[in-house]
């Protein structure tokens, strides 16, 4: 199913006031949070601040995310919050193994992206919350609202667009150089399925792979 098809034939998707709900209270969790923390850092311990830092994408996302849902109460559908098929994550979890083979290599051209900050942390911990936290916050925010509101503009402003924002806020090179190459991917998934899971799918396998290397380089694995 195409993505102009998807939003014709579901519940109304959301509009620009999500849109910056979602990326304001993001920011507000993102940049807030670090330094409220940094006070409490010998209560915490470095392993539990550590694992609220790997997390925060996610958390923040979802914050985001919740905060613009409720904007205009709406179906979940109209986020891509519907059933997918076993093709389709398949698929998807291909896509997400070649997008970390491009990232490593940018990591090796460019440098250690994000997920190096997992290095010193229990494996575990960090596998859970880089391969199942970061990605299911990041694509409700980016690809359930970002492409879904872009999209009614046309594929390339959905998919291009939203892939655009989804580098911006991920810094500088070689972070938002992975980042443009997995938006570009995710957003596409979630317009062709018009479902949100295979671009959650495709993102952490991404992240999965991308940080068993991480573990494995610094024998954390």
């Amino acid at each position: 199913m195409s993505g102009s098809t998807f939003l014709r034939t579901q519940a109304p998707p959301p509009g620009w006031p999500e849109i910056a709900v979602a990326l304001v209270i993001m920011g507000v969790v993102a940049f807030r949070v670090p330094p409220l923390l940094a006070p409490h850092v010998a209560a915490l311990g470095p392993v539990l601040h550590g694992l609220v830092l790997v997390a925060l994408p996610g958390i923040a996302a979802i914050a985001g995310f919740t905060a613009a849902a409720r904007v205009r109460v709406r179906p979940w559908a109209a986020f891509g919050l519907v059933r997918t098929t076993r093709d389709q994550l398949v698929v998807a979890a291909t896509a997400g193994l070649v997008c970390s083979f491009v990232s490593i290599g940018v990591a090796a051209a460019l440098g250690p992206g994000p997920a190096s900050g997992a290095g010193g942390l229990p494996a575990a911990a960090a596998l859970l919350l880089l391969v199942l936290v970061v990605p299911l916050g990041q694509e409700l925010l980016f690809r359930g609202i970002v492409t879904t509101v872009l999209l009614r503009h046309g594929a390339v402003a959905g998919v291009l667009g939203s892939a655009l924002v989804f580098a911006a806020v991920h810094g500088p090179a070689p972070a938002a150089v992975s980042a443009l190459v997995l938006g570009l991917v995710t957003a596409e998934l979630r317009r062709r399925s018009g479902s949100l899971w295979p671009a959650v799918t495709a993102h952490a396998v991404h992240n999965l792979v991308m940080t068993v290397a991480v573990l494995a380089s610094t024998g954390a694995a």
